[in-house]
């Protein structure tokens, strides 16, 4: 890979993601696969999202500056072209960034909502 895409790979390690792997450098495309490749992924596994920090009052209820709008199924039917109620057997792929998802915040989803809750296999 670090012949391939002209830069240099190592595994570092800081203090609030622990050891990843990284490189160093920009990414270059072989001149033969210019206009075929269409991106890199995967050489860097250092973590670039997080989630926003929810503020607590002086109740202890949660706060934010702008009100986020949870998405129900429905919501996502439509947002994915999902066929509604028709969601058996789709498989859906979520790139979350900084270690995977939250279990837990699925199974509330789920119970809010009804639904069963559905097997998700972690692929890292």
């Amino acid at each position: 890979m670090e012949s391939a895409f002209q830069t240099h790979l190592a595994i570092y390690r800081v203090a609030d993601q622990g050891d990843f792997r990284g490189r160093e450098g920009i990414l270059q495309i072989p001149a033969e696969l210019n206009g075929v490749v269409t991106g890199v992924f995967g050489l860097d596994e250092r973590r670039v999202a997080r989630r926003k920090p929810v503020h607590t009052g002086a109740s202890g209820a949660a706060t934010a500056k702008t009100k986020a709008v949870p998405l129900g199924p429905g919501d996502l039917e439509k947002r994915y072209s999902f066929t509604p109620n028709q969601g058996e057997g789709q498989q859906i792929g979520i790139a979350e960034f900084g270690g995977g998802y939250f279990a837990d915040d699925l199974r509330a989803f789920c119970t809010k909502y009804s639904l069963a809750a559905p097997n998700v296999t972690t692929v890292p």
